[in-house]
């Protein structure tokens, strides 16, 4: 898991962020290219541990629990559930 978040995450980033300058040219400004973490199943540990946590937290809104897990954000979500 270290080797995923220390090594190859930000590499490819890196890849991602270099790609994207090069292909904006092309194929306009809304062009973003970068991982999709979800995918990977060596951080699906991770992921679950951050749902929980995030669902158990009574504190955070509906808007502030789906922004901590990479949602956007809901008309009427800015209540606590």
């Amino acid at each position: 898991m270290k080797l995923w978040r220390q090594t190859v995450l930000p590499l490819a980033a890196r890849i991602g962020s270099a790609l994207t300058q090069w292909l904006t040219p092309a194929f306009g400004a809304g062009l973003t290219l970068s991982v999709d973490t979800d995918r990977i199943e060596a951080l699906a540990a991770d992921r679950a541990a951050l749902w929980e946590r995030v669902s158990k937290a009574p504190f955070l809104t509906l808007n502030e629990k789906r922004a901590a897990v990479g949602y956007g954000a809901l008309v009427g979500g800015d209540t606590f559930s």
